[in-house]
């Protein structure tokens, strides 16, 4: 897998154009586009991509929110953690799993 990293929801929506991304890792709070607006325009420009949904300022409401809008999974970030690192890949090859069936 290659990971194209940005810094902003409106790149991210512009790389999503080039139709080459199997999954999106998206940020809560964002420049310019927040992580609920970005999870709402790829949900209704790309239906099938599965988005799963970081944030640091992790809530309850927060991720029923995320869940609500389409979320294919939820974290709360804590990078140092390597039970974290672990469990966000596997919800990576989880959710590109599922697309491709």
């Amino acid at each position: 897998m290659s990971i194209t990293a940005v810094n902003s929801g409106s790149i991210a929506l512009e790389k999503l154009k080039s139709g080459e991304y199997e999954v999106v890792i998206a940020d809560y709070d964002m420049p310019e586009i927040d992580g609920f607006d970005l999870l709402q325009r790829i949900k209704l420009e790309y239906p099938d991509i599965p988005v799963i949904f970081c944030t640091g300022q992790g809530s309850e409401e927060i991720a029923r929110e995320a869940f609500i809008m389409g979320a294919s999974d939820y974290f709360t970030k804590d990078f140092s953690n390597l039970a974290y690192k672990e469990k966000l890949v596997n919800s990576v090859y989880k959710a590109v799993k599922i697309r491709k069936t």
